[in-house]
């Protein structure tokens, strides 16, 4: 009788969707031996353990393994393409930051790439998320214990988070009017409207009949 061995075919494994500035691990299996590894991409490294650091280009990129013993397999290199995506920007949150106790307010928010290509997570502490689709949030404003309202955003490919973006809203304010509610036919009375101290107004007085 003749034994014959049956060399491996091994593959690299890993995750094909990562974000950027970010680093992950791959492995081959079945294992043959110690890898040379190698990694396409300017910035990019991988070392022996195949610990993988991207950099902050967007890009799908190479990896290569080859055994070092190279009579242990069956081939003599594996490749793995891999998606480094980047981490979306939010810029702005659009909406009514002025607001009164109950008021329902819609936001909206701006980010730098393609809203279908991430998933939206509003909060505020002190207000309820009646609703939300896509980038816009219907917010109830329930008390100013908290006036913030907080979005993160995150790649579906990936899962890459976005810094969170954080707006604060103030309760409106509330005009009124002092002086005798009551008063003579021909008799003269001063009323006086207090300020609101964040904005300059101009006072338009009007007697209804």
């Amino acid at each position: 009788s003749f034994k014959v061995s049956i060399k491996p075919l091994y593959k690299i494994s890993g995750n094909t969707e990562v974000c950027t500035n970010n680093s992950m691990v791959y492995v081959v299996t079945p294992s043959v031996g110690l890898m040379n590894w190698q990694v396409t991409g300017g910035g990019n490294t991988i070392d022996a353990s195949g610990y993988a650091t991207w950099n902050s280009a967007e890009g799908i990129y190479k990896i290569t393994a080859v055994p070092q013993d190279v009579s242990l397999a069956c081939t003599t290199q594996d490749t793995f393409l891999v998606h480094v995506n980047a981490k979306p920007i939010i810029t702005g949150i659009s909406g009514e930051t002025e607001v009164a106790t109950n008021s329902i307010d819609i936001y909206t928010a701006q980010i730098n790439t393609n809203i279908s290509d991430v998933d939206f997570s509003w909060s505020s502490p002190g207000g309820t998320i009646v609703s939300s689709y896509s980038n816009t949030a219907t917010i109830q404003r329930n008390n100013f214990t908290s006036d913030v309202i907080s979005l993160s955003v995150a790649t579906k490919k990936g899962a890459c988070p976005s810094d969170v973006f954080t707006i604060h809203v103030k309760k409106l304010f509330d005009y009124t009017i002092t002086s005798a509610d009551t008063v003579c036919i021909g008799t003269s009375a001063t009323y006086t409207a207090n300020v609101n101290p964040d904005q300059s107004s101009t006072y338009v007085w009007t007697n209804l009949q």
